[in-house]
């Protein structure tokens, strides 16, 4: 792997100026897709639920502001985590 990573046309690190390391999968696409199609899904599990037991005081309510934050946390930890890989 690191003999691939040595014969790119660029350099890994220079991409933490311009998005992040970790490359279009982790920054831009299948991470960031995951996590928001996974938060996605709760809304489904909370209309079931009642059917399992489950009782709420109110109805349950999506923080949008949240998700990104948290989200972006996420990105950045993996982020951390590639660069410490190079």
């Amino acid at each position: 792997a690191n003999a691939a990573i040595c014969e790119l046309p660029f350099s890994t690190i220079s991409s933490d100026t311009t998005g992040g390391v970790g490359g279009t999968c982790v920054i831009r696409g299948c991470v960031p897709k995951k996590l928001l199609v996974y938060a996605s899904k709760f809304s489904h599990e909370f209309e079931e639920s009642n059917g399992f037991g489950w009782r709420y005081d109110s109805e349950p309510k999506h923080d949008w502001s949240s998700l990104i934050a948290n989200k972006n946390a996420e990105l950045q930890r993996l982020t951390g985590i590639y660069k410490n890989i190079f």
